[in-house]
């Protein structure tokens, strides 16, 4: 999308926005971002083991449903109120680890788009969702919190043909790159940030980045989960979700 195009597609997008009522990003409710009982959908924890990570990965829901639709709306159609909503969704899921609400220290860590992506989305949307988030752990619960973006997506031509495995697992391990040398507490915990997990390629070859620099992720968070064809996730119902706003 070029650039005239990009923002003539946002002054449409507000301009629909100042003339008719909004709708649930899911289900379509009228005056809501997203209404309860699609916040509802958020309150999942499902669970997949992640090799290096102690915690393994959880995401709020399933991606299906309502619960696609949102985060399709926010994500590829610039439906930037749930910013709000979903920064609080991925706060109280991050909460839920009993070792975070005792660490002295957070880094949080959010997945990189690529450039293109960014480009076509108008930013870097991990990166200004886990800045909210990092708000609410610091505002709302007396967190000692810091978003640090450690990675950077690597582009690579489409056209590389690549015959096996083997070649497609390195492809994936390359997507990443460290932005320089960092150094965590040891007692810091960290959590890495993503959107969605699909097949998980994203999340492993960001955590197999960090840990070879020598940054050990705790747990990665996510907003959804796509369970690989067969296989379901360890499902965990939120005890208590509180009421978060960014």
């Amino acid at each position: 999308m070029s650039i005239r195009a990009r923002v003539e597609s946002l002054f449409l997008s507000r301009l629909g926005l100042l003339l008719l009522p909004r709708g649930c990003a899911g289900c379509g409710s009228p005056d809501a971002v997203l209404c309860a009982d699609c916040r509802s959908l958020f309150d999942k924890r499902l669970s997949r083991s992640v090799y290096g990570v102690t915690a393994g990965a959880v995401a709020c829901a399933q991606y299906t449903g309502a619960a696609r639709l949102a985060v399709l709306a926010w994500k590829d159609h610039d439906d930037r109120e749930c910013d709000i909503p979903f920064a609080a969704c991925l706060a109280r899921a991050a909460l839920d680890l009993p070792e975070v609400r005792s660490a002295p220290s957070i880094v949080l860590i959010p997945v990189p788009s690529s450039e293109a992506s960014a480009r076509a989305r108008g930013r870097q949307h991990m990166a200004v969702l886990v800045k909210r988030v990092c708000r609410i752990l610091r505002e709302q619960h007396g967190k000692d919190a810091t978003v640090v973006g450690m990675l950077a997506a690597v582009g690579h031509k489409r056209s590389v043909q690549l015959s096996n495995a083997r070649q497609r697992v390195d492809r994936a391990d390359a997507r990443f790159r460290m932005r320089g040398s960092y150094r965590v507490h040891p007692e810091s915990m960290v959590l890495l940030f993503d959107d969605i997990i699909t097949t998980g390629s994203t999340m492993r070859a960001c955590v197999g980045t960090l840990t070879s620099a020598g940054v050990v992720v705790h747990a990665v968070l996510a907003l959804a989960d796509t369970p690989a064809r067969g296989t379901r996730p360890v499902a965990h119902q939120a005890e208590s979700p509180a009421s978060m706003a960014g």
